[in-house]
């Protein structure tokens, strides 16, 4: 048995071997491609049919942020879903030397997690930021009390813009969910971010 295997072996030519090593890359291939659908997270049924994330981001894993103003590098991040504010500046670069820390610290919660499609601004020291002295409601760092004056804004959708904290822009209301597009057309005059 052995010998005629050797012979067997011995009378293969180069094709007769290219060939053998063809069909093994096939196999090793296939075998691989399988293993990696096998792997693939799977996206649930429920998940999709929730609509979660607007349905403009099927995975739930990343979201993607824009970062503009005074960071080293703005522009658009892709970040693990669960990223907070403080990992988008880090992946921004961080803040530049010209950066509004003050602004930072007392308007922006870093611990606050991000949304597929957030924006995120950060001034430049001494900037005047829009809104600041229009004598709009700062959805930023307004009381309750003064969000009920708000047309169409009652307690409970009061409580809900505090505890959606922070906005990078007047529109985040509807994007958050919190008030409709149309109760926002009322009050966009009254109210202003920074």
């Amino acid at each position: 048995m052995r010998q005629r295997i050797e012979k067997f072996l011995k009378n293969f030519t180069w094709v007769d071997w290219l060939l053998v090593g063809l069909l093994a890359a096939g196999l090793i291939y296939l075998f691989l491609f399988s293993f990696s659908l096998w792997q693939r997270p799977r996206q649930s049924v429920e998940y999709i049919a929730a609509g979660e994330n607007g349905g403009q981001n099927l995975s739930p894993a990343e979201v993607w942020v824009d970062v503009s103003g005074a960071v080293e590098q703005p522009g658009v991040y892709q970040l693990a879903s669960g990223a907070r504010i403080k990992d988008v500046l880090v992946a921004a670069g961080g803040l530049t030397d010209k950066a509004d820390r003050d602004f930072v610290s007392t308007t922006i919660n870093l611990a606050a997690k991000v949304a597929d499609g957030d924006k995120i601004y950060i001034p430049t020291a001494g900037s005047a930021v829009a809104g600041a002295a229009t004598g709009r409601v700062n959805l930023n760092k307004a009381s309750s009390g003064e969000l009920e004056g708000l047309p169409g804004i009652g307690s409970a959708r009061a409580g809900a813009i505090i505890e959606h904290r922070p906005y990078a822009s007047v529109d985040d209301l509807v994007t958050k969910k919190i008030i409709s597009a149309g109760v926002l057309n009322k009050i966009r005059d009254k109210i202003a971010v920074y």
